[in-house]
Parts: C-alpha cells; structure tokens; sequence
C-alpha cells in the first residue's frame, strides 16, 4: 500500500486521518452545547462536559495516528523518529482544534485554571503517544523481545 511512500504521503495521510476525528469532535461538542442549552443553560459543568465527550476521540485519533504512523515505517522504512517529527505539530494542531470550543466556554465562565488543566491532560497525551510509538522504532510491530 505505501511501499514507496514519502513523507508527503504521509503527511496527506494523517492530515485526512485528523480531519476525520476533528469532524466527529466538532459533531460531539455542538452536542453537549445543545443539550446544555435545552436544559441548564449555562452551566459551568459544560467546559468539562465537553471533555468528557471528546476524550475518546482525542484518544481513537491518537491511536489511529500511530498506527498509521507504524504501518507506514515499516512498509517504506523511514525511521518512526522522523514520521514523529512530521506528525508532532500536526497532533498539536488537532488538539488544540477540538479543544477551540471548550476552551471558549471555559473562557467565557472565568475558569481560566480549567482551561489550564484540560490543555494539560490533552498535551500530555499526544506526548505520551509519541514517546510510546517512538520507542517501537528499533523493533518490528507485534514481535515481542
């Protein structure tokens, strides 16, 4: 399939990979702002509501991401650390996208320190993400040593 990839390929890959999770973040976050709308209003529970909501879709697109990002060295032999490295701020990017609306609902209730914490949780999962595929890059996927 990407025998002879490079990282534009790569690149084009995991930019409509991303698209995809934002559009179902995006769809998931006028959700709960709708529910939240019909009944309470606003609600200072609604920045976290969110983040409830687009966890596991921050989460599938991670690994979606890496699992691309390992396929994709393994069939054309470019180091993982360098598809990394492509796909480092374009993760960022992605996550700092999803987070746009929690973040301004956060904003307008003041909760400056909520906001803080929930870009916290989101960044250090990208980190984690990228360190963990990072330290497949000497071994083959699903061979255990």
């Amino acid at each position: 399939m990407f025998r002879t990839g490079d990282k534009t390929d790569f690149e084009r890959m995991l930019d409509d990979l991303l698209a995809r999770h934002r559009m179902t973040a995006a769809t998931a976050t006028l959700e709960v702002e709708s529910q939240f709308a019909a009944s309470a209003g606003q609600s200072s529970r609604l920045p976290l509501a969110i983040e409830l909501r687009i966890t596991p879709i921050h989460e599938s697109a991670l690994a979606d991401a890496m699992r691309l990002l390992v396929q994709f060295s393994e069939r054309t032999g470019i180091a993982v650390t360098e598809l990394c490295g492509v796909a480092r701020p374009k993760l960022a990017s992605f996550t700092n996208q999803v987070l746009e609306r929690m973040v301004l609902a956060a904003n307008r209730m003041r909760l400056t320190q909520a906001i803080a914490e929930f870009r916290e949780r989101f960044n250090r999962r990208v980190e984690h993400a990228l360190r963990d595929v990072g330290k497949r890059r000497g071994r083959p996927t699903g061979v255990s040593s």
